[in-house]
């Protein structure tokens, strides 16, 4: 499913999904005028239909249902679904499974009572919503980046200079580099995304273009094959990840992706045929970049940027 079910009452949005769903839903209708692919991805996003009778699926259906009339939307298979719920008593037959007291079903109940007889009156007028625009892209296919590094780790947003712990405040002590391999969009084609390869440069000084064409990429650990090699040492990162790290361009590269292709496989390629869907698709790969960080290996002896560059030029 997408995300643990833990509720904190028996309100309608009192869970993880139907919160994570309220908060959602704006961003959705923000990207998507087809109402019913914007359902169709929600339901992916939140893995509804691979566990259609569980409280986690009630839980969403309810509350999908409850967002539509409050945006004004008519879609009569959800509220169909929503209501069958209701009357059926599924929807308390399966809190009853999860242990809820006779207290809390009679709450959850009344919750129910309320939400049939508000979906009974007519939705209010369609709110508008403002359509996100797709993002510019902050870099290209082939640039490379230096970025401040700690412990070989780049800057996460928990170690921000206002966090708390100053022990866990990010202190610059090395430097390292990437490349960009790629860029797409994701959430229908809105939000832009970097495939980005680290270099196993990790030193105290700012990397030159040089040190970058000299450097072997570094791999992932297929885990569950329980053997090092490369199976896509790309990562994803958005804008956010781009403002945290705060990365300095260096230069550029002409990046040969057969070649890359032919060590990484088709997770090179797969990325790029990923444009539609929920913000956060499941090929990210986020991750530590520290060279002793688990899972992580460095490429083979033959894996060095220059082997998949036509031409560079710095800046």
């Amino acid at each position: 499913m997408g995300a643990q079910f833990t509720d904190w009452g028996n309100g309608l949005y009192q869970n993880d999904y139907a919160a994570g769903l309220k908060a959602d839903f704006g961003d959705w209708m923000a990207v998507s005028s087809d109402l019913d692919k914007t359902i169709d991805g929600l339901a992916r996003r939140y893995g509804v239909e691979t566990c259609p009778q569980s409280a986690e699926a009630s839980a969403f259906w309810l509350a999908l249902a409850d967002l539509l009339h409050q945006f004004g939307l008519e879609h009569p298979p959800t509220l169909e679904r929503a209501t069958a719920l209701i009357d059926s008593g599924a929807d308390l037959q399966l809190r009853s499974a999860l242990a809820f007291n006779d207290t809390d079903l009679r709450d959850r109940a009344r919750v129910l009572k309320r939400l049939k007889s508000k979906w009974a009156a007519p939705p209010k007028r369609v709110r508008k919503v403002p359509k996100l625009r797709p993002e510019p892209y902050l870099m290209q296919t082939g640039d490379v980046f230096c970025y401040d590094t700690m412990a070989g780790n780049p800057r996460y947003t928990e170690q921000a200079d206002a966090f708390p712990m100053p022990a866990l405040r990010f202190k610059a002590d090395g430097r390292n580099a990437f490349v960009c391999i790629a860029t797409a969009r994701v959430f229908f084609d809105t939000e832009a995304r970097y495939f980005v390869v680290p270099l196993a440069l990790f030193g105290a000084e700012r990397p030159m273009m040089a040190d970058c064409l000299r450097a072997r990429l570094v791999c992932h650990c297929d885990l569950e094959a329980q053997k090092f090699q490369p199976v896509g040492g790309w990562m994803s990162w958005d804008k956010a990840s781009l403002t945290t790290v705060n990365p300095r361009r260096i230069g550029t590269v002409d990046v040969n992706t057969d070649a890359l292709t032919g060590v990484f496989g088709q997770s090179v390629r797969a990325p790029l045929s990923r444009h539609d869907g929920p913000p956060y698709p499941l090929w990210m790969n986020f991750g530590p970049l520290s060279p002793m960080s688990r899972g992580h290996v460095w490429g083979g002896p033959d894996d060095r940027l220059e082997r998949f560059v036509k031409a560079w030029r710095a800046v």
